[in-house]
């Protein structure tokens, strides 16, 4: 988990509270979306619900197969910030970048290139993933965001970087739900 003062410095890098995230997505409805940006003003937070084998169609080598077999979970994004035409092109490193994020764990300090991203919005949450998250040993240990971009080798976080935290736990971006008793949903038996 981030430290009291990475949460001071980079306060929408820290955990994302659920009242931030709007929506639930699937690929599938971003691919059948309108390719234009949603963003406007403050950023809408999306969860994107890729924690299982939804990336399988796509992953088309053994690194990408053996990841795809760890603990995986939901990941956030911003909305608007993954396009339709992105994800029918699903080129390796939107994959990629998909697995890690999906994968890894959140850096207690966001690369240099998730903060300057953050510095660019008033919202200050940084594209596509508003968490800096890495997988220590895979994809060369860069960060979601940097290796989206395919600017891989430039993270300051990667393995082996100047700012390589070390050994990441794989913990939940989001907070854990309410127990289904304290927090009934519609549809419950």
């Amino acid at each position: 988990m981030a430290s009291q003062a990475n949460n001071e410095e980079f306060p929408n890098q820290a955990l994302v509270p659920y009242e931030h995230v709007t929506e639930t997505v699937t690929l599938e409805q971003i691919r059948n979306s309108s390719s234009r940006a949603i963003d406007q003003g403050e950023a809408t937070l999306q969860l994107l619900s890729i924690g299982g084998q939804e990336l399988a169609p796509w992953c088309h080598n053994a690194l990408q197969r053996a990841v795809l077999e760890l603990l995986g979970r939901w990941v956030i994004i911003v909305r608007g910030s993954l396009r339709a035409r992105q994800i029918a092109s699903m080129r390796d490193s939107y994959v990629n970048a998909l697995l890690i994020a999906s994968r890894g764990g959140a850096v207690p300090r966001p690369c240099r290139a998730c903060r300057q991203q953050a510095l660019l919005y008033p919202d200050g949450y940084s594209r596509p993933f508003p968490v800096c998250t890495k997988l220590r040993g895979h994809f060369g240990g860069s960060c979601a965001s940097c290796k989206f971009r395919d600017h891989a080798a430039r993270c300051t976080v990667r393995d082996g970087g100047p700012e390589d935290p070390g050994e990441l736990r794989f913990e939940p971006i989001l907070p854990a739900l309410p127990a289904p008793e304290e927090a009934p949903y519609e549809g419950a038996n």
